[in-house]
């Protein structure tokens, strides 16, 4: 797998973009089964809206998984039945101590 990450910071605001690229994985034990290949690109953008000594608070989103990829870790038990969630987005207040 490859992956790749960029971080911004100016002022409250704060960015992150991840891409990880995961080959697909078809040397296998005795009947186990493959997995194909996957990109996962997730995404984050907060703001501080209090400063504290740690970091603050922060109002966040995150998407993940935007391109919707079909993922299953080939390490799984499961892979052959449950799938990775698709796109998700989520909003929140994050405070560090």
């Amino acid at each position: 797998r490859f992956g790749m990450e960029l971080n911004y910071v100016k002022g409250p605001w704060s960015g992150n973009l991840t891409t990880i690229y995961v080959l697909r994985q078809n040397k296998r034990a005795e009947l186990e089964t493959s997995t194909a290949d996957y990109v996962l690109l997730n995404l984050e953008a907060s703001y501080r809206i209090k400063q504290t000594k740690a970091d603050g608070i922060r109002l966040f989103i995150q998407g993940r998984n935007l391109l919707n990829e079909e993922i299953r870790y080939h390490t799984s038990f499961l892979k052959n039945f449950v799938l990775q969630p698709g796109v998700a987005l989520i909003a929140g207040v994050r405070g560090d101590f």
